[in-house]
Order: structure tokens, then sequence, then C-alpha cells
């Protein structure tokens, strides 16, 4: 390796742990498609116990998404608006939901996600796993390695930043 500039060696190392670089991105990519269904289907439970139960706002909001706005006393009927409820009617309504999730397979009897709809924990997982790839595949004497290996054992907001970048060019690596 005498003659090689950093980034050949980068290049070569990067090559011999593309297949998988290649399969945690795909597996990533995956597993985000599925999060996003499992988030809908969460939904849905959410807004089939807000069209069965009488939920009401319990003063003047303003909606995300720059629509009409909620006022005091108006009956809530996307779980986009919960957070508007009181919090006695808040914590019924997410009681009721505990129980409807457990109903339509999402949750186990305790509110526990299973296995299948525990897409947000797996994907961190992933992600964690190519964050770490990402510092894996640098040469030894890459400038700051050392730093970028503490940076993502940090959990501050500036190693958030930095491994977010990682992540970032991990991905596009092919």
């Amino acid at each position: 390796m005498g003659n090689k500039t950093l980034l050949e060696r980068f290049t070569e190392i990067a090559n011999s742990r593309k297949t998988e670089i290649v399969e945690l991105q795909h597996i990533y990519l995956l597993k985000q498609i599925e999060n996003e269904i499992v988030q809908e289907r969460f939904k849905e439970v959410c807004n089939k116990v807000l069209a069965e139960n009488s939920f009401y706002s319990d003063r003047d909001c303003e909606r995300s998404r720059g629509e009409n706005k909620i006022f005091k006393g108006n009956r809530i009927l996307s779980s986009d608006d919960q957070w508007c409820m009181s919090t006695e009617d808040y914590d019924r309504f997410l009681e009721i939901c505990r129980k409807e999730n457990f109903v339509a397979g999402l949750t186990y009897e305790d509110g526990r996600y299973t296995e299948e709809t525990n897409t947000e924990n797996q994907l961190k997982d992933i992600k964690e796993k190519l964050i770490r790839l990402s510092v894996e595949i640098l040469p030894d004497d890459f400038p700051n390695k050392k730093l970028l290996e503490e940076a993502i054992e940090y959990r501050g907001h500036n190693s958030y930043k930095t491994r977010e970048t990682l992540f970032e060019l991990v991905m596009k690596l092919k």
C-alpha cells in the first residue's frame, strides 16, 4: 500500500466490503418502507378509535399543515390532532388504542410492539451498523479516524450531526 493515495486505499477497502455495504443499504431501505406501512397501520387504528369514540379539543389549536384551526370543543377526528385533547381524554384515548392495537395484532397485550411491528428499532439498529461501517472502511491513517470512532459513541448534538453525515455518505456508496 506504500505509494497509494488515501482515496485509493479507501476505495480498495470499500470495494472489499461492497457486498456488505450494499446488502445493509438494501435492508435499510426495505425496512424503511416496512416502517412506513406499520406506522400507517397504527395511524389507522388511532383514527378508528377517534371515529368510534368522542374526544374533544380542550383548547384552540393551530393545525400544522395550515388547515383550519381546531377550536375548543371541536371533536377530534384525526390522529394528527390528538395533541389537542385534555390530559384525561388523551390517557383514555391511549388506553383504547392500546387495546385496539392488540386486537389488530400490532402489539402484545401489555402494549409492547410485536417483532413484526418493532420496525422503528430495527431501522435504528441497521442505521447504527451502517454508521459504524462507514468509519470501519476508512484507512487506519485517515486523519481524525480515531475522533470519528469516538464521535459515533458519544450521543451529543454535534455527534448527532456527525453520525447523520456518516450515514448519508455510506448510503451513497455503490
